[in-house]
């Protein structure tokens, strides 16, 4: 019987294959993290819901999949500019 995924374990694996996606297929990453394409799909279908206010296509990440099964990462331009945090922020 397989362990049951929480939302954190979810969210860390998300998170670290993020930058790891972006031009590979879908089997290397399923090789890469140990999981099986309906779970990385799952997750791929998650991250399209990234982003910043005002949740404009613009704003948010998008991910794409090609029929050579090659994965596509698209950053919003939010995510292009360097983070500015506030003092309170900074600590």
């Amino acid at each position: 019987m397989s362990s049951r995924v929480t939302a954190g374990d979810r969210l860390r694996r998300i998170l670290a294959g993020l930058p790891w996606v972006a031009g590979v297929t879908v089997s290397e990453v399923t090789e890469r993290f140990g999981i099986d394409r309906d779970e990385l799909l799952a997750d791929l279908n998650v991250v399209f819901m990234v982003g910043v206010y005002p949740y404009t296509p613009d704003a948010l990440v998008d991910v794409s999949i090609d029929e050579d099964d090659h994965i596509e990462l698209r950053l919003g331009e939010a995510f292009r500019r360097p983070l500015a945090l506030s003092p309170a922020q900074n600590l």
